[in-house]
């Protein structure tokens, strides 16, 4: 019995180490004007669904994970709130029964943009769904002042999945319990939103 658990520790272990160095790789958005990198497991959603022109949408079924850039006219809100301002229109938008913040930057600037990151929690029903999930949001504003536009990247993966829920049924337990442990979200999308680029500025009428 030692032996067999010591060895799923070992297990454990090499498949958390795997999943910290996971790699990234971009991925052009609005014809290759923007991009940023993400994790090749994520499929482009467009391939699939039919997306909104201001959105570019990214998920992986089998962690409920999904990846969102949205360009937007920017809020009318100061720099410091506006990863705050998305992040509740988000929850708006999700009809969230309660949703929280829990973490909080500073804003950062670098050259010709400036940038605010919040994570929460948001309580909601997927789809048609009457139970509700609890679900981990992480919002990003890259606030572009020259172009009035607030490029926003979120991230949603679970936190607790409703045995009623749509979502459980893609869910595969084994592969949410390693990609959407807390520290390692973190760091993955902390690293996407890094990875941001813009490469054209026409793109914004400019």
């Amino acid at each position: 019995r030692t032996t067999n658990s010591t060895n799923r520790m070992a297990d454990a272990a090499s498949v958390a180490l795997q999943v910290e160095v996971e790699a990234i790789q971009p991925r052009p958005l609005f014809g290759g004007a923007l991009s940023i990198s993400i994790p090749p497991r994520f499929v482009d959603m467009s391939d699939i669904r039919q997306i909104p022109d201001t959105q570019e949408v990214f998920a992986h079924a089998d962690t409920d994970q999904s990846v969102i850039v949205e360009l937007l006219e920017a809020a009318e809100v100061n720099d410091e709130e506006a990863a705050t301002f998305h992040f509740d229109s988000i929850a708006s938008d999700n009809d969230a029964s309660s949703y929280e913040i829990t973490w909080k930057s500073e804003v950062q600037d670098a050259p010709r943009m400036k940038r605010t990151v919040v994570w929460g929690t948001q309580s909601a029903a997927k789809f048609n769904d009457t139970v509700e999930n609890n679900v981990r949001v992480f919002v990003a504003c890259v606030r572009l002042p020259e172009v009035t536009t607030d490029a926003v990247i979120s991230m949603n993966a679970p936190g607790f999945v409703d045995a009623q829920s749509s979502a459980m049924q893609q869910l595969d337990v084994d592969q949410a319990q390693v990609y959407t442990q807390d520290e390692m979200v973190q760091q993955l999308f902390l690293a996407v939103v890094n990875s941001f680029q813009i490469h054209d500025w026409g793109l914004f009428g400019g």
